[in-house]
């Protein structure tokens, strides 16, 4: 499964609601890629956690690399964008007015974004877990296993508290 924008939109929008996520392809994929059991196995609670951790440390991993100030700043908007539209379900003017941007920038800015974390995720999901990806590039394995990343739940953060 090939992850482009719009299978991690649907992603996101499932992340934490099992039955779907169960019945997405992409969390399929990831969880064939990211597992070292049987792919006939039922995809069970554990598989649902790894798959949240995963894609949140895909997000997480948005604005890692510091290249300018200028596109550090971008970077941070990006992932803030997905953290509290996407994930967190905020509403999308809230959102931009947070950020002090206008709607057609926050678009712009979402867009890139959500091109960005599709590469990651589809670059990390096609990497085996023992660091080797299908075309025997090697890859650090502790970047691509996010196991000690807990499930950042949007009841359990206050920066997904939504507004009254």
């Amino acid at each position: 499964m090939e992850a482009t924008p719009g299978s991690v939109k649907r992603l996101l929008r499932n992340l934490y609601h099992p039955v779907a996520l169960r019945r997405d392809p992409l969390a399929n994929a990831i969880r064939f890629f990211r597992r070292q059991s049987p792919a006939a196995r039922p995809f069970d609670e554990t598989d649902v956690r790894n798959v949240q951790r995963f894609v949140l440390w895909c997000v997480t991993m948005l604005d890692a690399e510091q290249h300018t100030l200028r596109g550090a700043l971008q970077r941070r908007r990006q992932r803030a964008i997905i953290e509290q539209y996407d994930v967190g379900g905020q509403l999308r003017d809230r959102v931009a007015a947070d950020l002090g941007i206008s709607l057609r920038q926050f678009y712009r800015e979402r867009r890139v974004a959500l091109q960005r974390l599709a590469d990651s995720v589809g670059d990390a999901a096609t990497t085996s877990p023992t660091g080797t990806s299908r075309d025997a590039a090697p890859a650090k394995a502790d970047e691509m296993r996010p196991t000690d990343l807990p499930v950042r739940r949007p009841a359990d953060d206050t920066f997904f508290d939504r507004a009254v």
